[in-house]
């Protein structure tokens, strides 16, 4: 059936995570404070982590055996988040959390939550074109062409919590 054109449909599970840099949102004492006041933290970087998740991607595609023309349409789409929250270290202690984005409290900050999405999806058309120069059969050129597509919304919400309750949001859209 060489000379018959064909389709094939293809689906893929996928389970994935994002890896970014740059998601810093507190920094946790590791040993007691040596300056005057809470504004020389020296200690952990505490960071939001996106945690694993499901995607999925979708394949359609179409070869025309005689001309050898081939056509393929592809689909992926993943979501991914992650939250995370920390504590500041027992103040008996003189240790203190301090955040790295702008917050404005009297009182040190108490506690520190992290929440992070990312939404993903992509569009595929890659066309492919076989030529079989000067007749001979063990030389074959491909020319492959497409069009990508994408669609990305990523978010970050950052709160800050003093031993008053207030607090202080951090919206990175």
């Amino acid at each position: 059936n060489k000379d018959d054109a064909a389709f094939l449909i293809t689906g893929e599970f996928l389970y994935w995570t994002v890896n970014e840099g740059g998601l810093d949102f507190a920094i946790r004492m590791k040993t007691p404070s040596w300056g005057p006041s809470d504004s020389y933290a020296q200690g952990d970087m505490e960071r939001a982590e996106f945690s694993w998740d499901p995607g999925y991607r979708f394949s359609l595609g179409y070869y025309r055996a005689p001309n050898f023309w081939e056509a393929d349409f592809q689909w992926t789409y993943i979501h991914v988040g992650g939250k995370n929250h920390h504590s500041r270290p027992p103040a008996e202690e003189d240790r203190f959390m301090t955040g790295t984005w702008p917050q404005i409290f009297t009182n040190p900050i108490q506690k520190a939550t992290s929440t992070i999405h990312l939404y993903y999806q992509m569009i595929d058309l890659i066309v492919n074109r076989v030529f079989h120069p000067f007749d001979n059969p063990h030389l074959r050129l491909r020319l492959t062409g497409g069009l990508t597509g994408v669609w990305l919304n990523q978010g970050w919400k950052i709160r800050y919590f003093d031993n008053q309750h207030s607090q202080t949001l951090v919206n990175n859209m």
